[in-house]
């Protein structure tokens, strides 16, 4: 059996990974490996069964999107933080964002374990 990984508590508080959640990600994907090809909704290229696909919010998260390529989403959701960043006078410099890579991937590999 595969090692579930711990949900962070903003995941579940923001409603990502809660019940409704994931069941809407389980039809979508379902519906996905019946209907191959579908365009991601971000990048508007096609989306295939076996790929990392995310359960995409609007961005004002209201709703959903629909399905969409993991990096896809992930890097709207990084240029949505960095634009709120900037527009409060922050910015991260390249060392800080090493340094936020780091943690993410120590904390994963400690889960893994």
């Amino acid at each position: 059996m595969a090692h579930r990984a711990r949900r962070s508590s903003r995941a579940t508080e923001s409603g990502t990974n809660t019940g409704p959640h994931k069941t809407l990600r389980k039809r979508l994907l379902a519906q996905l490996a019946v209907h191959p090809g579908a365009p991601c909704p971000r990048c508007g290229q096609p989306m295939h069964p076996g790929q990392r696909l995310d359960l995409d919010h609007t961005d004002d998260r209201s709703g959903y999107l629909g399905l969409s390529h993991a990096a896809c989403n992930r890097r709207a959701g990084q240029a949505k933080t960095t634009a709120i960043l900037r527009a409060r006078g922050r910015t991260l410099t390249p060392g800080q964002l090493a340094a936020m890579r780091m943690k993410r991937w120590q904390a994963a590999a400690t889960q893994r374990r």
